[in-house]
This record gives C-alpha cells, sequence and structure tokens, in this order.
C-alpha cells in the first residue's frame, strides 16, 4: 500500500506539455522557471533543457503545486525554491547567472510571498 502512495504522490508531481506533437511529462522538481513568449510558454529545467509548448502561461501555472511556484511577471513563473536573492525589481536563480525582472503589478505579492514584505 505504501508503494501504491508514493506512485500517486510522484505523479502528482509531474506535469505533461505537448511539444512537437508529442506530451513530454516533466517532474516538477527539476522545473527552475517558465517563460510566456507570444502564444507559448518555455519551460527551463535545472539540467539545462528547456521545453516549448503551445499552451497560456496561467494554464501551465494551474498545473503548478501551489505554493511552490510564483507569478513574478506576466511573462514568468518561478519555482520559489530556486530563487537566491531577490530586489523589488529582480530574482536571482539557484546555481544560473540568470536574472528575472518582477513586474511592477507582481511586486508585492512577491516580496510577501519571499521576503515578508521585505
Amino acid at each position: 500500500m505504501h508503494d501504491l502512495l508514493h506512485v500517486s504522490e510522484s505523479v502528482a508531481r509531474q506535469i505533461v506539455l505537448k511539444s512537437e506533437y508529442r506530451n513530454v511529462t516533466l517532474s516538477v522538481d527539476t522545473i527552475l522557471y517558465v517563460e510566456s513568449i507570444g502564444n507559448y510558454v518555455k519551460a527551463h529545467l535545472a539540467d539545462g533543457s528547456s521545453v516549448f509548448s503551445k499552451i497560456p502561461l496561467h494554464s501551465v501555472e494551474e498545473q503548478l503545486p501551489q505554493g511552490e511556484f510564483i507569478r513574478i511577471h506576466r511573462s514568468f513563473v518561478v519555482a520559489k525554491n530556486r530563487i537566491v536573492e531577490f530586489t523589488r525589481s529582480e530574482v536571482s536563480l539557484w546555481k544560473t547567472d540568470k536574472r528575472l525582472p518582477i513586474g511592477k503589478k507582481y511586486a508585492e505579492n512577491v516580496m510577501n510571498a519571499l521576503g515578508n514584505g521585505v
């Protein structure tokens, strides 16, 4: 019974994106951030790879575990545990040189979620 429970938990930790006519299963734990590019999204993964899919960002955001990802900009959803530094205007990601902007509309929510209103 315990093994069955473990399998269902791991399935819940995945999302599926359609990319080039195939369904790609991504582990939530490997996602650094998801970027909106026009009518597409690009999921950037910890190993440096990415997956491109024609789906709105809000649809991907709905599939991700609530509380583990945060919308920082109209074009970016980021894994909270991958953020190592942040200011009111940008976040820096773990083990990358990547800095992503924080949109003015999202700044207050990001500050409250990451830094208790810093």
